[in-house]
């Protein structure tokens, strides 16, 4: 069938599908693509060439670079990439999101820091009895750091040249990074011009980080900047895990949320406020957050339910929170007879029937859910149930926005699709560009303590009513599980010792 004419029948064939349903989330044919992949957690694509290596494209699959590189990878907003034509062992670099190049293709391993932090890793052969790397797959093949250069990724600037007994480990906070010496163990703060601010007791000391948000003790915790200026009245027990724009606070022993302005968003009014994993990708390349589609996951009593941003309480606290997965805009559970439930974080409540597996969609705030058969034909239903694409695909993911949909017709061709969301509460999501685990204590008077990010506690079986555990046995076990972190070695076959 011409290609054309089926994505109208495909569309039609939707549109019937949708009829006289809640059809709240909808898709519109974009592009036929061929040998497409998503560059994973990104809108970018990797489209196979016919010389067997991959081109970077646009969200149309119009390229951005040739094909002549074996992998990519997305990392804290850039894009790692390797190139056989380089180098055995150094081949990998990194682009930016526009195909142009960011770091050279001159690295064994390249690990992203941050956003604006990443580190190149020159590797040479080396011998069993004292190496860094190995090559999964291939016996005997060990490699030594022969150099390491610091990158600003800000600007592409290599700030320094380490060798291997000036580098054993680097880490990230705010916009400074610890470097510890191998030789004397000694760990440097520098910052991003790679001037050294001095010399702290552990590679995880915060001691002279600079960052934007800290937290300051008088009396009680309160927000401040980067210049110590306070954004909150310091009456708070605790601030703590900034995902996606906002904060977690605690007053009187429950949990709200403030935003990075210091404006309350939810009040202290709730057992806990939850965040998911499964958001759109921010500038740091995380997927946590708090406000999915204009909706907070919070427990009270111990039960799981939303409320919007104004703080109504949109789907009410019906089942316990220690067994319901929440994935963002929806929960899901397994009850006592097998049957998997929706709960939209607007109060509709489904059964999904028909499928072998459903599974969130990652990436979409718990918006949508990848579907399979018992043949494993995959296809995609909302936070409702509604189908938004059949069940006739080898595959179906999600881009890194949430906004787009890449499906398998076969191994060799892929339908994109434009995903349109359905209008919720009516306000937006935060602007999910910051991501800080940990608030650094603000360098001021009065006792100075930093916030701890309070234990995760959304990683649950299931979920039943309230009272009754009995069903927890019967969940349903998702395999889309938290992003992980790829580094560009491992995507190629190298491995850290």
């Amino acid at each position: 069938m011409n290609k054309c004419i089926r994505a109208i029948v495909l569309a039609l064939a939707l549109a019937m599908l949708l009829t006289g349903a809640l059809a709240e989330a909808t898709v519109t044919p974009m592009e036929t693509l061929a040998g497409a992949e998503w560059i994973d957690g990104t809108s970018l694509l990797a489209i196979e060439g016919e010389n067997g290596l991959s081109a970077m494209a646009n969200i149309d699959g119009t390229p951005l670079t040739d094909a002549i590189y074996s992998s990519f990878t997305a990392d804290g907003g850039v894009i790692i990439a390797a190139r056989p034509d380089v180098d055995d062992i150094n081949a990998r670099g990194a682009l930016r999101p526009d195909g142009t190049e960011l770091i050279p293709f001159a690295y064994g391993d390249i690990e992203v820091l941050s956003s604006e932090w990443a580190v190149g890793v020159k590797l040479v052969d080396a011998t069993e009895d004292q190496y860094d790397y190995t090559v999964w797959f291939e016996d005997d093949v060990y490699l030594l750091i022969d150099t390491v250069d610091v990158y600003n990724l800000t600007t592409g600037e290599c700030l320094a040249t380490l060798t291997r007994d000036e580098y054993a480990d680097a880490q990230v906070y705010g916009h400074t990074i610890n470097i510890e010496n191998r030789s004397t163990g000694e760990v440097t703060t520098y910052d991003l011009s790679f001037t050294a601010l001095g010399t702290v007791d552990a590679i995880w000391s915060e001691d002279l980080a600079q960052v934007d948000y800290a937290t300051r003790y008088d009396n009680g915790y309160s927000l401040v900047d980067a210049e110590g200026n306070a954004l909150t009245s310091s009456t708070y027990a605790s601030i703590t895990s900034i995902y996606g724009g906002y904060a977690r606070v605690e007053l009187n022993g429950k949990y709200g949320l403030i935003d990075l302005a210091g404006n309350e968003v939810l009040p202290c009014e709730y057992d806990d406020v939850r965040y998911s994993y499964y958001m759109p990708t921010d500038a740091e390349g995380e997927t946590y957050g708090y406000n999915a589609h204009g909706y907070f996951a919070v427990v009270v009593d111990g039960k799981l339910g939303y409320v919007d941003q104004q703080g109504n309480m949109t789907c009410e606290p019906a089942y316990s929170a220690d067994v319901l997965e929440n994935y963002g805009a929806s929960a899901t559970y397994t009850d006592l007879e097998g049957k998997f439930h929706i709960v939209a974080a607007d109060g509709v409540e489904t059964i999904v029937e028909g499928y072998a597996d459903v599974y969130p969609l990652s990436y979409t705030g718990g918006m949508f859910y990848r579907v399979n058969t018992e043949d494993y034909d995959y296809g995609m239903i909302d936070w409702h149930g509604n189908v938004v694409l059949p069940a006739q695909y080898t595959s179906i993911e999600a881009s890194g926005d949430g906004l787009y949909v890449l499906a398998d017709v076969d191994y060799e061709t892929q339908e994109l699709y434009e995903v349109t969301l359905p209008a919720t509460s009516g306000a937006a999501p935060a602007d999910d560009s910051t991501a800080v685990d940990d608030l650094a204590p603000a360098e001021d008077s009065g006792e100075v303590d930093g916030a701890i990010p309070s234990e995760d506690s959304e990683e649950n079986d299931g979920a039943v009513p309230a009272g009754d555990p009995a069903a927890a046995e019967d969940s349903t076990e998702s395999n889309d599980s938290v992003p992980a972190e790829d580094s560009a070695a491992a995507d190629s076959g190298i491995s850290a010792k």
